[in-house]
């Protein structure tokens, strides 16, 4: 298992067998670099802190053909100590990493979510924001205010999502609206597209600018 991207010579991270981690994507390969970073601040996170991937290292592109606008957004410079340059490529991808030092991939930052078969070896992409209006809906137990999907790890394919969900008005027992929520699904979404779990919250967390915190649910993992 791997992770990586064109812009970077396709490979950045491989598993090893001395190092590997259920659910991670590896570490990085031999003069690449990897760090996790705040979309929003550019800040470097600390471990098992989710945000977006950034790669470095000698595979990188020199850029795009004739497009310098789309090469300068996906490459950012940090000036090191001792006045060089390193040229980091942001992957549009939200990861975080271990304390074992492995890469975890959560999904792209446009909220989709990687699902892999192992047993058929095949690979599906579900959006998040897609699942999350499917549940957010009336039922006859009550009504789905607010939700929000994350990635988590499963041992089937590899990625899977829980659902976090807020009930207008919460019922004393979440046993009827999960079971309409589970039925809609159903209905809707492929076995794998399905969320495993609901988590029923009395509130998503917001973002300064009132949007849905995914950062920060994401983190409750």
């Amino acid at each position: 298992v791997g992770y990586g991207m064109s812009e970077m010579g396709s490979c950045a991270t491989c598993t090893f067998d001395e190092t590997d981690e259920f659910g991670t994507v590896g570490r990085p390969l031999n003069d690449t670099l990897v760090k996790i970073v705040n979309p929003e601040t550019l800040e470097e996170l600390p471990y098992n802190k989710p945000g977006e991937i950034w790669l470095s290292g000698p595979c990188r592109m020199v850029g795009y053909f004739n497009n310098e606008e789309a090469t300068n957004k996906i490459f950012k410079e940090e000036i090191l100590e001792d006045g060089s340059k390193r040229t980091w490529v942001r992957t549009g991808d939200i990861g975080l990493i271990t304390l074992m030092g492995n890469l975890k991939y959560v999904g792209r930052n446009k909220r989709i979510t990687m699902i892999v078969d192992i047993n058929t070896n095949t690979v599906s992409k579900v959006s998040n924001d897609y699942v999350e209006d499917i549940i957010s809906t009336d039922y006859l137990s009550g009504t789905v205010s607010n939700c929000v999907i994350v990635s988590v790890p499963n041992e089937k394919t590899l990625n899977a999502l829980k659902a976090y969900v807020v009930v207008k008005d919460s019922p004393y027992n979440y046993s009827e609206i999960a079971l309409e929520i589970n039925n809609k699904c159903k209905e809707k979404l492929r076995e794998n597209s399905r969320p495993i779990e609901y988590v029923f919250v009395d509130k998503i967390p917001e973002t300064k600018a009132g949007k849905k915190d995914f950062v920060l649910v994401q983190d409750f993992e």
